[in-house]
């Protein structure tokens, strides 16, 4: 029907495999003018490293965390000796899965429980704050915790 917007072309569609395999070469595709068989140094991975910076930042990383991630990454990766080029994407993938990693352990050991019914104990309140962009499941998680905390 003209001016109703109801017709489909499926050749212009896109499934969730096809988005799966655009982003998960993203990162990858950045490095791939670092070839097998050299050393990386930081020239080489001065520019993928910008660029990895922006990305994360265009996918709501803050400037400052995004930094750091690319600095350990680039720590990493710099010095390193490079075979084929499935090697150069598995290394970088390693390289930026251990700076996530060490990023995102906690400095000691979180245990909610403990500390609530430390601050119970106390007779002090006790907040646990959620936070994280639209969609990631606070609210479902969020009236989850008190029923566990009962």
């Amino acid at each position: 029907m003209v001016g109703k917007g109801k017709g489909r072309i499926k050749a212009l569609e896109v499934t969730e495999d096809a988005k799966k395999k655009q982003t998960s070469g993203v990162v990858t595709n950045l490095f791939k003018g670092l070839v097998g068989g050299k050393t990386i140094t930081a020239d080489d991975i001065a520019p993928p490293m910008e660029k990895l910076k922006d990305h994360l930042i265009a996918k709501n990383v803050a400037a400052d965390v995004a930094a750091k991630i690319c600095d350990s990454v680039a720590k990493k990766l710099e010095g390193k000796v490079l075979g084929t080029f499935t090697t150069v994407s598995s290394t970088v993938k390693n390289a930026l899965e251990e700076s996530l990693l060490t990023l995102l352990q906690p400095k000691k050991q979180v245990d909610v429980l403990r500390d609530a019914l430390e601050a119970k104990r106390q007779q002090r309140p006790f907040v646990v704050t959620f936070c994280g962009v639209n969609g990631v499941g606070k609210s479902t998680n969020l009236a989850k915790v008190p029923f566990k905390l009962l």
